[in-house]
C-alpha cells in the first residue's frame, strides 16, 4: 500500500489532472518531465479521461510545425530587410564613387570622405586634398561588384575604354551627378 492508502496510486488527482493539462498544451514527454512520472502512465490518464494519447501527438507535432514555419517566415524577412539595407548602402557607395570619378576627371582634386550611421544612411563629409583615380575606380567597381554578388547578377566584366569612350562616359557621369545635385537641391 502507498502512502495516499490505494493500491498502486502514486500521484494525486490533482497531479494527474495537471499531467493531462500538460500533455494536452505540450505534450506527452512535457507532462511526463514535470511530474515524473513514465509516459505510458500518463496515456493511460489521458484514456480514461477519453482523450485519445496519438490525437495529441498529431496535434503538438502541427503545433510544432507551425511554430517552426513562422519561425522561418520571421527569418527570412529579417533577411530580406538587412540585404535591402546592404543594397541602399552599396548603392550610396557606388553613386559617391561616380561622383568622385567625375569631380577626378574635371580636375577638381576633392576627397568626400562619408560617414555612415546606424540605420545606414550616408553622409558625406568633403575636404579638398588629392586623390588618386584607381582608388575612386576602385571604390565604384567594388561597390557594384558586390550589389551584384548580393542579386545575383553576373560579375565578371572586362573592360578597355579609348579616351573618347572615357569622355563619353565622363559626359554620363556628369548627367548622373546633375541629377543627384537636383534631387538634393529639391529635398
Amino acid at each position: 500500500m502507498s502512502a495516499l492508502g490505494e493500491k498502486g496510486a502514486r500521484y494525486t488527482q490533482q497531479q494527474r489532472e495537471a499531467a493531462i493539462a500538460i500533455a494536452q498544451s505540450e505534450g506527452i514527454p512535457a507532462a511526463a518531465k514535470a511530474l515524473g512520472a513514465d509516459q505510458e502512465s500518463i496515456r493511460n490518464w489521458l484514456r480514461a479521461k477519453d482523450i485519445d494519447p496519438a490525437s495529441l501527438a498529431t496535434r503538438n507535432t502541427e503545433q510544432q510545425r507551425r511554430a517552426a514555419e513562422a519561425s522561418v517566415v520571421s527569418r527570412r524577412a529579417q533577411m530580406e530587410a538587412s540585404k535591402e539595407r546592404l543594397t541602399r548602402f552599396l548603392i550610396s557607395i557606388a553613386e559617391l564613387a561616380a561622383v568622385k570619378e567625375i569631380e577626378y576627371l574635371k580636375g577638381e582634386r576633392v576627397r568626400n570622405k562619408t560617414q555612415i550611421d546606424k540605420d545606414g544612411k550616408v553622409t558625406i563629409l568633403t575636404d579638398f586634398e588629392s586623390v588618386r583615380l584607381s582608388e575612386v575606380v576602385g571604390s565604384r567597381t567594388r561597390a557594384i561588384h558586390d550589389l551584384q554578388l548580393l542579386t545575383g547578377e553576373a560579375t565578371v566584366r572586362e573592360e578597355t575604354l579609348t579616351r573618347d569612350e572615357i569622355r563619353l562616359r565622363a559626359a554620363e557621369l556628369d548627367e548622373v551627378a546633375a541629377q543627384r545635385a537636383k534631387r538634393k537641391a529639391a529635398s
